[in-house]
Formats: C-alpha cells, sequence, structure tokens
C-alpha cells in the first residue's frame, strides 16, 4: 500500500504510483494554458507527486518557475494494473528544482528506470549513456491542494473533492541569468492533416480552459473535425468550461511508454449547442517516439543533434558542468 504523507484521498493513491502518463498543464506569460503528456512521480515523502522536463527544452519549467498554478490530470489508464482505476485531476502549486543538475538526473534515472524500465533495456547502454542531452533533467515537485476524482472513470458522474487544509511548499530554485532558448522544433506550417490523424489514430482528446487563473485540463468524450479546428463533446460530469484560450492535447503510448506519440494545438474555446467548438490558431512541435528500437535510436540521434547546443547553452547559463550519468540496475523488460 502506497503511504498516504499528504493525506489525500485513498482511492487515487494507487494511481500516483502506477500512472505511466498524465497531462501536466501550466501558464504561459500571456495566459494561455499549455499540456503535455508526461510521466508522474510520487515523491519519497509522499506529499508531492514530481514530473521532470529536459534542461535542453525548459519551457514546462519555466512557465511553473513564473506562474505556480498548475494542474495534473490522470486519465490515461495504459500499463496500470487496477481492475476500475479512476480519472484524477490535482491542482497544484509547482517547485521547480534546477540549482542541482546531479541531484535531478540521479534521482530521475532512479525513478525512471524503477517505472519505466521495460522500455529501456531495449536500447544498448552505449546509446542510453549517450544521450546527455535527455537525462539532465529539471524537476517540477506538485504539492495538490485539491483533488477531484471520478471513481471507477465514471466521468458522466459527479465527482468527489478534496482540498488541502495548509498545503506546506517548498519554493522553487531562483531562475537564472540570461535568456532560455525558444521552440527546439520547426514550426509546423499546417495543422489540418496532423488534426485528421489524431481524430482518426488517438482518439479522445483533453481540454484545457482557464479557470480562475488556474489551468483545467478535462478529457474529452469525443472530437470532430471542423473547418476551423475542431468539435468537442464533454461529458455530462465535468465542471462548466470557460471560453477562452484552450489547449487541446492528444496523446497514445504502447503497455511501457517505449513508444508514445503527442500533439499539442493551441486555439481557442467557445460554447456550442452542442458541446465545445475549438478554434485552432498553431499546433506546436511534437515529441514523438518509434515503438521501434531500431526507429527509436534513429529519432534519438536526430533529436540529439538539435538539443545538444542547447543543453550547453542552459548548462552555461548556470555555470555548471554536465551531470555524470549513473549507470543504474536494469530490471526485466516488461517491469
Amino acid at each position: 500500500m502506497v503511504q498516504n504523507a499528504g493525506d489525500w484521498p485513498a482511492p487515487v493513491l494507487p494511481l500516483f504510483e502506477q500512472a505511466l502518463v498524465c497531462e501536466y498543464a501550466s501558464v504561459t506569460g500571456g495566459g494561455m494554458p499549455v499540456t503535455w503528456p508526461v510521466t508522474p512521480y510520487l515523491a519519497e515523502d509522499r506529499k508531492s507527486i514530481g514530473v521532470a522536463t529536459g534542461l535542453a527544452w525548459p519551457a514546462k519549467a519555466e512557465r511553473a518557475r513564473r506562474n505556480p498554478k498548475v494542474a495534473l490530470l490522470f486519465v490515461d489508464h495504459v500499463g496500470v494494473e487496477l481492475a476500475t482505476p479512476p480519472v484524477v485531476l490535482v491542482r497544484g502549486i509547482a517547485t521547480v528544482k534546477d540549482a542541482d543538475l546531479q541531484a535531478n538526473t540521479d534521482r530521475y534515472v532512479k525513478e525512471s528506470f524503477a517505472k519505466l524500465g521495460g522500455s529501456y533495456p531495449q536500447l544498448p547502454w552505449g546509446v542510453v549513456s549517450r544521450m546527455s542531452w535527455y537525462w539532465a533533467r529539471i524537476w517540477i515537485d506538485i504539492t495538490p491542494v485539491e483533488i477531484t476524482w471520478w471513481p471507477r472513470g465514471g466521468l458522466d458522474d459527479q465527482p468527489r473533492r478534496w482540498a488541502a487544509a495548509d498545503p506546506e511548499v517548498a519554493p522553487s530554485d531562483p531562475a537564472q541569468e540570461g535568456t532560455p532558448p525558444g521552440p527546439w522544433q520547426d514550426k509546423p506550417q499546417t495543422w489540418r492533416e496532423q488534426a485528421v490523424h489524431c481524430i482518426s489514430n488517438l482518439g479522445k482528446p483533453d481540454l484545457t480552459v482557464m479557470d480562475n487563473g488556474w489551468p483545467l485540463p478535462l478529457p474529452m468524450r469525443r472530437a470532430k473535425a471542423a473547418p476551423d479546428g475542431f468539435l468537442l463533446t464533454p461529458f455530462d460530469g465535468l465542471p462548466s468550461l470557460r471560453e477562452g484560450p484552450a489547449c487541446l492535447t492528444f496523446h497514445g503510448h504502447d503497455q511501457t511508454l517505449a513508444g508514445h506519440e503527442s500533439h499539442v494545438f493551441i486555439g481557442r474555446a467557445a460554447h456550442t449547442d452542442k458541446g465545445v467548438r475549438f478554434h485552432v490558431e498553431r499546433r506546436l512541435g511534437d515529441f514523438s517516439v518509434p515503438s521501434s528500437p531500431w526507429q527509436r535510436r534513429r529519432r534519438f540521434r536526430a533529436y540529439g543533434r538539435r538539443l545538444r547546443p542547447r543543453l550547453d547553452h542552459e548548462l552555461a547559463r548556470r555555470d555548471l558542468p554536465m551531470p555524470e550519468l549513473p549507470k543504474p540496475t536494469r530490471p526485466p523488460v516488461g517491469n
């Protein structure tokens, strides 16, 4: 049984421990929510949920450092060994940690191999150890202040709620001098072809809107293509969705997260008689990984060529050396 040091509702704890993916929502300086799938990790003290982003692509962390109001949506149950897992929404305060990169890398290697170890043995250690652009990490620890959950995933039913009495939240590490890097992927020129692909292959998306200063990511029942974006049908048990800036996230992955695909659209949400119209303003560059080990090695090499100069830039901003990669004890494939 998972230790409940945070006094969270008991039904959500197994999902926090087992989930391979949750949706992490943060807010830009202009008030736009941005939601990406990430792997969640229960902190050792069991009082926060940690997510990590690469030092070479720090936008998720920089947004949280500026505005620590973030959210996590646990709706992806692939790879979860629970008979009737709930859907869980967490609103929390983020603490960004990037002052000790060696400690961050040590923690990420330990925790990611423990949770995702089944995918890493498919790659030779020589390949894994050269992926410094991947292993150098910024941690974002999220202290829940409100947890909403739908038992057994019944999103047409009314949810249950828990609120923290007086959460203790550590401050983030100070921001670094200099300018963080911009987007590392080429700006997609079109979104319509990708929209059709997402509807056909990735299924139900998650829509994130703003709600009293917080990002609010919620799963949709279905999505259809529209000339200007998507027509979305919400579940009956969701809170009301506010119109305005919004983000639509599609994601899919295999049982071990060895292969995954994510696509994110930025735009605006508006109510219609039958649901929500999402008007697309642009599509963000994706970070997808093939399931095939050979194809994955090729993709990682391409990513590395682009990300290594950015990693050097971020290390120089912090005046820190490259963290060393500890070699973990590998679990068997499938663990």
